[in-house]
């Protein structure tokens, strides 16, 4: 037949003898089942939201599921899904939005469709809305307009209301609330905020940040002493001194300012492409001290080492890059000065890689005093896992 059951379908929820007035108010019902519904407007749309429902809810189950990766547990040794600190950082958000398409797509395109309006056309062009910054997250969809595909960017705001929905309905499905709490916790905010975020389900309670701040940083302690004691790596520790005036605001008998004087250090791992294991041998060390070669080493060969015309090169781009960045009339020379980099002053280009940073704990002594400075450096020691040096050395 040329006709399909869709073309029924579309004739009885069109024609005017569809709804009957004693059946008017079980539109789009939920509570009543379709089956029981006689006329057919409202057995049409009360099918289609009642399936529509047991669909979501579907969903939504799966979402919350631990393989799903949402999960973000730390107070469960066997959970699958355990908090670390690549869960939090700039990509949660977009991490998140992408497991929430890929696990709830019907309930992210009803709630984008709610969320969004749609993009006006103005001679052409199509404008897009400026308030409430969209989501970096987006793919192409269909556009409002018949026929054309457009890149519509997601808005956060529903990457954040279904993770709120998600949270509430598995508490262990809190990979974004997490990250909400810890930056509630690091920039100070009242308890009272998180009691409210909390009560609300947009975020856990304040002592459930606490304690995946605390496993967090146990994870790191774990990460930084296995790293410390791997004789197939090798690091670099940076240690400086730190200040913090305490300024006294209620003063009192037995209050004064004071200086707090103590020292930080870190720990970087240095990349094992770039770093020669003999660079490190002690032994080698000693017997090229004893050659004793920089006696013969002069002036001239230390220059002779220098390549002067590749150092006036990127002496005069870097001048030029000056001009052209700051001079408005030479800005249309920015480009070929940026090509002229890449092309003429690069010698040996290092290839760029990540470095991995272990911040340590700070510790309250004072690196101008001999005996405190060597206790610092012991309690660093042991904090990236070298507990036999520390025994030796003390």
């Amino acid at each position: 037949m040329k006709y399909s059951p869709a073309d029924i379908i579309n004739s009885w929820i069109h024609t005017k003898d569809g709804r009957l007035d004693r059946d008017s108010e079980l539109m789009f019902s939920i509570t009543t089942p379709f089956t029981e519904i006689k006329s057919v407007w409202p057995c049409l749309t009360s099918f289609a939201a009642q399936i529509i429902k047991r669909r979501l809810v579907k969903e939504a189950t799966q979402a919350v599921r631990s393989s799903s990766g949402l999960h973000a547990v730390v107070s469960r040794k066997s959970s699958l899904q355990k908090a670390e600190w690549v869960d939090i950082g700039a990509t949660t958000v977009p991490d998140v939005a992408g497991i929430l398409q890929l696990q709830q797509p019907l309930t992210w395109e009803y709630l984008t469709s709610i969320a969004a309006r749609k993009p006006r056309v103005r001679k052409g062009v199509v404008c897009v809305r400026k308030n409430r910054p969209v989501e970096s997250v987006s793919i192409f969809i269909s556009s409002f307009l018949p026929g054309e595909v457009i890149h519509q960017k997601y808005l956060k705001v529903c990457t954040h209301a279904l993770a709120a929905l998600n949270f509430s309905r598995n508490q262990q499905a809190r990979r974004l609330p997490v990250a909400k709490g810890i930056l509630f916790f690091a920039v100070s905010a009242p308890v009272d905020l998180f009691s409210y975020e909390s009560r609300i389900g947009n975020m856990p309670s304040y002592s459930s940040i606490y304690r995946t701040l605390r496993s967090l940083a146990d994870q790191e302690t774990a990460a930084t002493q296995a790293h410390g004691r791997d004789a197939s790596k090798w690091g670099i520790m940076w240690i400086d001194n730190v200040q913090q005036y305490i300024r006294q605001r209620d003063l009192r008998i037995g209050r004064e300012n004071q200086m707090k004087v103590g020292i930080a250090a870190t720990y970087f791992e240095i990349d094992p492409e770039g770093f020669v294991e003999g660079a490190a041998d002690l032994d080698d060390k000693r017997m090229r001290i004893a050659e004793n070669k920089r006696k013969d080493l002069t002036i001239d060969q230390v220059l002779s080492w220098v390549d002067h015309q590749h150092l006036e090169t990127v002496g005069v781009l870097h001048w030029l890059k000056v001009l052209t960045d700051y001079i408005p009339e030479l800005e249309s020379y920015r480009t070929h000065v940026s090509l002229l980099f890449r092309t003429r002053a690069p010698k040996h280009r290092i290839p760029a890689r990540k470095t991995e940073v272990y911040p340590l704990a700070t510790s309250g002594k004072n690196e101008t005093v001999t005996t405190e400075l060597k206790d610092a450096l012991l309690d660093f020691f042991a904090q990236i896992g070298h507990l036999k040096t520390m025994r030796l050395v003390g």
